[in-house]
C-alpha cells in the first residue's frame, strides 16, 4: 500500500509565490499481470490546501496512437480550493542503481475538481495531467537494466505546488511561471550540463555559467569582459572560499535560491561581498537577522561592520540593547570589548539614546 504522508523535500520562497515541492513514490508488484489493465495506485496527501492526490499507469498506453507505450498520469482527488496550481515529473526508479530514468517534466499546469475546466482524453474526463509516452512498453518489458526488478516497477513522482490561493489572474499566472522557470534553472544547474567555467577551490571544484555569474556580479562581469586568464581559459581560482558556499553563490546566480542558507549564511555574505553581489548580500543578511541570538550577536555584528551591510549591523546593536542587562553573557563581548571600541561605543550611543527617550 501507498503511504498517504507526502515526503517533503524543500520549501521554495521567491518574490510573490510560496511553493512546496514533495514526492511519491509508487511501487507496483506483479507488474506483467497487470499488462491489461488500467493500474490505479492508493491516494496520497500532498503537504497543501487539504490536497489528496493519486496517479493512473496505462501500461500499454492510454490512447490507441500510443499503444506501444507506457502511459502515466497524475489526478487530484480533494482540495479545499478550487484550483491547485502544480507542476511535476514522473520518472522510473531502476532498482539497481537507484537513479531515476526516463524523467518527464510536466508544465505548470491548473488542477481542477470543477466538471467544466476538466481535461479530456479518450478515458473520458479526468482532473488530472501526465505523459502519453512515458516508456515504450517493449523496451520497459525486456529490461534487465533494473527498470523492470522482480516484476516489480517504481514510479517516482517529484511535485511543487502553489500554498497560496494566489493564482487568480494574469499577473499572478506569470509570476508562477516564472517560479516554474527557476526550477527548470535549477535543474539544469544540478545536472551541471552546458557549464562553461569551473570555479577552482581550495577543496574542490564548482561548474558554473559565465552568463549567469556575470549578471549577478560586477566583478565576474569585469573579469569575464577583459582579455584576462579567467576569460581566456574559463579557470578562476579561488582561495578563500570553500567549495559548498562557492556552489551555493552559482545557484543563487543560476536561479535565485540557496539550499542550506541557515548553515552557510556568514560565509556566503562575505563571498557575495568579495564578488559585489548585493542582493545576495542582502538574503544572507535577511536570514542572520532572524536567527540571532546571545551566541551569535557579537560575531555577526563584527561581520555586518566589516562588510558593510548596515541592515544587519542595526538589528545586532538593536539585539544589543534589548538585552542590555544580560550584556555580559553575550559570547565573543569581551572581545568586542577589547578589539572593537568603534562598536562598543556604537552599542552604548544607542543604549543611552534609548534610555533617554
Amino acid at each position: 500500500m501507498d503511504d498517504c504522508e507526502p515526503t517533503v523535500i524543500s520549501m521554495k520562497v521567491y518574490p510573490e509565490i510560496e511553493a512546496q515541492q514533495f514526492q511519491h513514490r509508487w511501487r507496483i508488484d506483479d507488474f506483467s499481470l497487470l499488462l491489461h489493465d488500467m493500474i490505479e495506485s492508493d491516494v496520497f496527501c500532498g503537504p497543501t490546501s487539504g490536497t489528496k492526490w493519486y496517479m493512473r499507469l496505462f501500461p500499454r498506453g492510454d490512447r490507441d496512437k500510443d499503444r506501444g507505450y507506457v502511459s502515466v498520469y497524475l489526478y487530484i482527488k480533494e482540495s479545499i480550493l478550487e484550483n491547485v496550481f502544480c507542476w511535476f515529473s514522473v520518472a522510473i526508479e531502476n532498482q539497481l542503481t537507484h537513479q531515476l530514468e526516463h524523467k518527464m517534466d510536466c508544465e505548470l499546469h491548473a488542477f481542477r475538481l470543477s466538471h467544466k475546466n476538466l481535461w479530456t482524453t479518450e478515458s473520458g474526463l479526468v482532473h488530472g495531467w501526465g505523459f502519453y509516452r512515458l516508456i515504450g512498453h517493449t523496451q520497459l518489458m525486456h529490461s534487465v537494466d533494473g527498470l523492470l526488478l522482480n516484476d516489480s516497477l517504481i514510479i517516482f513522482c517529484q511535485m511543487t505546488v502553489i500554498r497560496n490561493d494566489v493564482i487568480l489572474n494574469a499577473d499572478s499566472f506569470t509570476a508562477a511561471n516564472q517560479l516554474s522557470l527557476l526550477a527548470k534553472q535549477e535543474r539544469l544547474y544540478e545536472t551541471g550540463k552546458h557549464t562553461d567555467c569551473i570555479l577552482v577551490c581550495p577543496d574542490g571544484q564548482v561548474s558554473a555559467y559565465r552568463c549567469q555569474l556575470a549578471a549577478q556580479s560586477r566583478v565576474f562581469n569585469s573579469m569575464f569582459a577583459n582579455d584576462s586568464v579567467e576569460a581566456k581559459t574559463g579557470r578562476v581560482i579561488i582561495k578563500d572560499i570553500s567549495q559548498d558556499v562557492m556552489s551555493e553563490l552559482c545557484r543563487y546566480s543560476r536561479c535565485g535560491k540557496v539550499i542550506g542558507l541557515k548553515k552557510v549564511a556568514d560565509q556566503l555574505l562575505m563571498a557575495a561581498d568579495k564578488y559585489e553581489m548585493e542582493d545576495l548580500k542582502e538574503v544572507c543578511a535577511a536570514s542572520m537577522r532572524r536567527t540571532m541570538t546571545k551566541a551569535n550577536v557579537c560575531s555577526r555584528l563584527i561581520l555586518a561592520d566589516r562588510h558593510h551591510v548596515p541592515s544587519l549591523k542595526n538589528a545586532a546593536i538593536q539585539f544589543f540593547t534589548a538585552n542590555c542587562k544580560s550584556i555580559d553573557e553575550l559570547d565573543d563581548y569581551q572581545l568586542l570589548l577589547k578589539s572593537h571600541h568603534q562598536l562598543v561605543a556604537e552599542i552604548f550611543a544607542a543604549m543611552f539614546s534609548l534610555i533617554t527617550k
